[in-house]
């Protein structure tokens, strides 16, 4: 076990609000289909990283930065009504949305545009955070049940890990090992197994875990308080230290990293933020000025099948959409992505 100081930000940052443009809706077809099997995946190619998640350098002048040129707000933002809500989402290798319903009790699968297709049954008081595995599995963390459960492509099911203190948030290594965010705690599941307790602080509703594309930084929010922070990891993936890094106005849900190091998270309100690693914040935009009523999740597109890399997809849980939010940076590379 690793007790760990904490640093507490004592100053909000209160940047300039952004508009967003509603530009269309492109429908999806809610019907629920059989599931289908054989599936393929697209291959495409993901960008090498350095310290901070920045694009390596290449040799000779390239000109500007462009992590250094970011826009200050989305180039569009479109609603996508149609899609099985859900706390949080993730995208597999064949182009499709994946997530569990727990106000329906079942996993689904929605390619951009759909069908729906039901995947299987999954009876669950409150499902929180979902993420990939490198082998195509899905990890989940079944809140109630205090657990965190791996789902085949099938909708077949094993637990990783129990006894866990309200899990909320997961974010996943290419190695395979899993960090856990939940009530007070931030647990390790290592690929043999074993459980450990990597970070503590009592009363904190640790959530949006999102590691940085090299590895060494693991974004952590609590949700209530509004404070972002992260863990800097060695190589090894063990906890060196803790740093937090801002304190936003809100209460924080599900977050995102990029490929320049950059952490986005949302609150439940739908306000969009986007965070530095040396703590420099900006409010992207402000989803409930054209709709959005209880966001809870913001995750990158996959870049197969219609979800782009460069998009990251806010769902909304309560009003029933799916927010296509378009950046100009795409998103940081999942292990199962082709």
């Amino acid at each position: 076990m690793h007790l760990l100081p904490l640093l507490l930000a004592c100053t909000p940052t209160t940047p300039e609000d952004t508009g967003t443009t509603d530009t269309g809706t492109p429908a999806v077809d809610s019907a629920i289909d059989v599931v289908d099997s054989a599936e393929t995946a697209d291959t495409a190619p993901t960008a090498p990283t350095g310290h901070t998640g920045q694009s390596t350098a290449t040799t000779g002048d390239t000109g500007p930065d462009p992590c250094e040129q970011l826009a200050s707000s989305p180039l569009n933002v479109v609603p996508l009504p149609g899609y099985p809500t859900s706390e949080e989402i993730a995208f597999d290798a064949f182009g499709n949305m994946v997530n569990v319903d727990d106000g329906a009790n079942a996993m689904f699968r929605t390619p951009y545009g759909g069908p729906t297709t039901l995947v299987a049954p999954y009876d669950a008081i409150e499902v929180a955070g979902a993420r990939f595995l490198p082998d195509g599995d899905l990890a989940l963390c079944d809140e109630w049940e205090g657990a965190v459960v791996r789902l085949a492509p099938d909708g077949s099911r094993s637990v990783l890990a129990g006894g866990l203190i309200s899990p909320n948030s997961l974010a996943v290594k290419s190695t395979g090992d899993i960090y856990v965010g939940g009530y007070g705690e931030i647990v390790r599941i290592h690929t043999d197994g074993t459980i450990e307790r990597v970070f503590e602080r009592t009363n904190t509703d640790f959530d949006g875990l999102a590691l940085s594309p090299d590895e060494l930084t693991l974004w952590i929010n609590h949700d209530d308080g509004g404070v972002v922070g992260h863990l800097d990891l060695d190589a090894n993936g063990d906890v060196i230290s803790f740093s937090t890094v801002v304190e936003l106005n809100g209460s924080l849900d599900g977050a995102s990293v990029d490929t320049c190091g950059n952490y986005y998270v949302v609150t439940i309100a739908g306000v969009l933020w986007r965070v530095s690693h040396e703590g420099g914040s900006q409010r992207m935009a402000d989803l409930s000025s054209v709709g959005a009523s209880y966001t809870t999740a913001a995750r990158f597109g996959s870049g197969v099948g219609g979800w782009q890399r460069d998009h990251l997809y806010v769902m909304d849980r309560t009003g029933g959409t799916l927010w296509d939010v378009e950046l100009d940076i795409e998103g940081s590379p999942m292990a199962h992505w082709p």
